[in-house]
């Protein structure tokens, strides 16, 4: 994204997030986090709603608990 000239923020990141999760794609988002972190992006609600979706998705509900 970065390299597009996209300006990297809560909400590009959270929507990139939310894309990886409705396409299926269990780890990666999670490594997209990561990175938001890294930089110093400060995660929101909605950030960790889309984190939430990959484990309800899987069946893993006992992980969004």
């Amino acid at each position: 994204m970065k390299d597009a000239g996209v300006q990297l923020n809560v909400y590009t990141y959270s929507i990139v997030i939310d894309a990886l999760c409705r396409s299926g794609k269990t780890t990666r988002p999670y490594d997209v986090f990561s990175e938001m972190i890294d930089v110093g992006c400060q995660p929101n609600a909605i950030t960790f709603n889309n984190l939430m979706r990959v484990h309800v998705k899987a069946g893993r509900t006992e992980m969004v608990l």
